[in-house]
């Protein structure tokens, strides 16, 4: 039984190929043109297009050469002729080799780089298979070479920087590469340089760390920065451009259809478009003012003119925030009918939202982790005046595992004379649990003071906004990114937590669509809790427990709203150092790809000032 016409049948092949080709074009555009941007972007649409086009890429490319070189014997009827068929050949071969500005969509696919040396095997076995089949002295056999040659370096490029991105390879380099390691005096002197800059110029040095460690795992920067790899990039531009001019002459001559004609102009001008834009990236890049500060001379102004054409940001620069107690009111909120947002609630799509980071959040980190530093180095030197210089060394491996395991208790215990009065929540206790427990009673201080304002949030303490921003985001770090957070069941105390929380809401609840304010006001009609025991994995009642002891602070001798909230927000910036260091590099450059995290930036720039396990007096290794 014949489903479709004869002349549909007939024609439904050669449109394939068509559409295949021009398919491979687009998605190596997309890949060209946001292959770099996500790194700065923290968007969900940005990883669904650069996921899609990065799979479609290899498929679509591999799937288009085998029906040129299936049906390369084919010149009548709708095809194109045998040769403009084999002239496209070399351009799948060149966008399979991908752009600049992406070789790894994941960490995991340098692992697979065994894989794309089997498919670079094949695939060039076939481009040279079709075009030696067809070869034949024409115009366009002449014209095939050069692209052929560019899109086998290009993919044999995608290829080497794959396998020296895996973790094997990666390592021997780091290990064998003196460059990458810096010597006692290099090291001191990067912390010296950092710690007494300021906060902004302290982030604006560990974001440009962060955007070559980026390039270095998720692009060719690391090749194309080479002489091979610049000597690569201007034969590439100059052949394509030479082919193009050329094409242009001699298309006239040749008896192809109109649309095929615009497709090979859309290749050539593609592959053009491609170099140029993939130059002017580069020559603005942090890879090209390390290049020339080698030198010992300024970057020419050419090359920073050229700014104005890409983003200047090594990452996104956001905060994610995830707030439970407005999780919790929103689902109440929702009705039964309601399945789309049910569907968001439970995917947590619509209650992740991007705080931008700012300068006053910059320098409060960059504050609190000197204050830390500072405070255990005193306690070292006052001890090497005491024991000598030999008990150094001995000495700041343990004030820097000190300072590391420090989650709350330093700034509880120390700078506020409190004792173990939190220790409950603190150092007692899971680390989620602490996360989960200071970010309700964060929120319930917050629209308590805000209740007693009047509504006004003008009034309240400035650090009442840090605090809030601060807890959100390491919420957002618990439930959205796991990985980079301590190991826990954070996700099962979260929605026990939830649960018990919507029961709680549930006995008051009058109107569906109450202001948040307005319904956190049944947390403070009602009774505290006298303890934090609870026979479930919630947080509720921790949470409510630590809020009345918190508000408890502000009638005790010498305590004020403000202290209150500054030691509030000290509590939370030692809770993100904490957990930068819990988990591995791995776990943390895999976010690179994702506009990055500020857990990521915290933990390099405590690295750089020395407040790290890798850090040895001997040398550390950049990671």
């Amino acid at each position: 039984m014949q489903v479709l016409p004869e002349k549909v049948e007939k024609i439904l092949p050669a449109l394939e190929i068509r559409v295949l080709v021009f398919a491979s074009l687009l998605f190596y555009f997309i890949l060209t043109l946001l292959g770099s941007r996500r790194r700065y972007i923290a968007g969900t649409w940005i990883k669904i297009l650069v996921w899609s086009a990065y799979l479609a890429a290899d498929a679509t490319g591999t799937i288009a050469l085998g029906y040129l070189v299936n049906v390369n014997t084919c010149c009548d009827g709708p095809y194109p002729s045998l040769q403009l068929q084999v002239f496209w050949v070399p351009f799948l071969l060149f966008y399979l080799g991908g752009p600049d500005t992406i070789t790894a969509y994941s960490l995991e696919d340098n692992e697979l780089w065994l894989r794309h040396f089997l498919s670079l095997l094949v695939q060039t076995g076939l481009a040279i298979y079709a075009s030696l089949w067809a070869w034949n002295n024409s115009l366009l056999s002449v014209l095939a070479i050069p692209v052929f040659v560019n899109g086998i370096i290009k993919y044999v490029e995608r290829t080497y920087m794959l396998r020296s991105s895996s973790n094997q390879c990666f390592k021997a380099s780091a290990e064998h590469d003196p460059r990458l390691v810096l010597k006692d005096e290099e090291a001191d002197k990067t912390s010296q340089i950092i710690h007494d800059n300021s906060a902004e110029d302290a982030f604006e040095m560990v974001a440009i760390e962060l955007g070559i460690m980026h390039d270095m795992l998720y692009t060719k920067a690391a090749f194309v920065y080479s002489r091979w790899g610049l000597i690569f990039r201007f034969f590439s531009l100059i052949s394509s451009v030479i082919v193009l001019v050329i094409f242009s002459i001699f298309s006239s001559d040749l008896h192809e259809s109109v649309y095929d004609i615009i497709l090979t102009y859309s290749l050539l001008a593609g592959a053009i478009f491609a170099e140029v834009y993939t130059v002017i990236y580069h020559l603005q890049s942090d890879w090209t003012k390390l290049i020339w500060s080698n030198f010992n001379t300024p970057t020419p102004k050419f090359c920073s003119s050229l700014s104005l054409f890409t983003n200047h940001k090594r990452w996104s620069e956001t905060l994610g925030q995830f707030n439970l107690l407005t999780y919790c009111i929103k689902d109440l909120s929702t009705t039964s009918n309601g399945w789309i947002h049910k569907l968001l609630y439970l995917l947590n799509f619509s209650f992740v939202s991007q705080k931008d980071m700012n300068g006053e959040l910059q320098e409060l980190i960059f504050t609190e982790i000197k204050r830390k530093i500072q405070h255990h180095f005193e306690a070292v030197s006052l001890g090497e005046t005491e024991r000598g210089d030999h008990h150094r060394e001995a000495e700041l491996l343990e004030f820097r595992k000190n300072a590391l395991a420090e989650r709350g208790d330093h700034v509880l215990k120390i700078r506020y004379g409190l004792g173990d009065r939190f220790d409950w929540c603190t150092i007692k206790v899971e680390f989620e649990y602490s996360i989960l427990a200071w970010h309700i009673a964060t929120d319930l201080c917050y629209y308590s003071d805000l209740d007693e304002q009047g509504d006004n949030n003008n009034n309240l303490d400035p650090d009442c906004n840090l605090s809030i921003c601060l807890s959100d985001y390491m919420l957002y770090l618990l439930i959205e990114c796991p990985p980079v957070m301590p190991k826990g069941i954070g996700d099962l105390r979260f929605r026990e937590t939830c649960d018990a929380t919507e029961s709680f809401l549930r006995q008051d609840w009058f109107n569906v669509a109450v202001e948040k304010s307005e319904a956190l006001k049944s947390f403070f009609r009602r009774e505290a809790p006298t303890d934090n025991t609870d026979d479930s994995l919630s947080v509720l009642r921790g949470g409510r427990y630590l809020f009345s002891k918190l508000q408890a602070l502000e009638s005790e001798n010498g305590w004020t709203k403000q202290k209150k909230w500054t030691m509030i927000t000290e509590m939370w910036v030692e809770l993100l150092t904490f957990a930068a260091n819990q988990s591995g590099w791995t776990e943390h450059v895999q976010q690179l790809k994702n506009g990055g995290e500020l857990l990521t930036v915290v933990r390099l720039l405590m690295a750089n000032l020395s407040l790290s396990e890798q850090y040895r007096s001997y040398g550390r290794s950049i990671p």
